[in-house]
């Protein structure tokens, strides 16, 4: 986790209890910590998407803070993804693998069959 400066927030081991409140400050025991860089991209069509959840700007564009965020400390974000629409993609991806697996077969067996009637 990175602070709104870009630097990482460092916890102590033995700092006691952790709250972060609706700003995005981090407090530990009694001692602020740091605050959470909440950032946003004015144009979010050049995010490339990687794996967990990163994203990676590819226009150069820099991000800009946000002046006011909204944090709740002990809730989850919700995904993104309908559970049910992504099994029909995987259904429809695997029966397409499976027809063009078919396709190269039987290319395979006429092109075998080919060979034996020539020889």
């Amino acid at each position: 986790m990175l602070n709104d400066g870009g630097s990482p927030i460092v916890l102590q081991p033995d700092g006691g209890k952790l709250t972060i409140n609706p700003d995005g400050t981090i407090v530990q025991g009694t001692a602020q910590v740091g605050r959470i860089g909440v950032l946003k991209f004015s144009d979010t069509t050049s995010l490339v998407p990687l794996s967990g959840g990163l994203f990676v700007d590819t226009s150069g564009n820099a991000p800009e803070p946000v002046a006011k965020p909204q944090l709740q400390q002990g809730f989850l974000e919700s995904s993104n993804v309908a559970p049910m629409r992504e099994m029909v993609n995987l259904v429809l991806i695997s029966r397409a693998y499976e027809a063009n697996q078919k396709v190269i077969a039987n290319s395979d067996q006429q092109g075998q069959k080919t060979l034996e009637a020539l020889t």
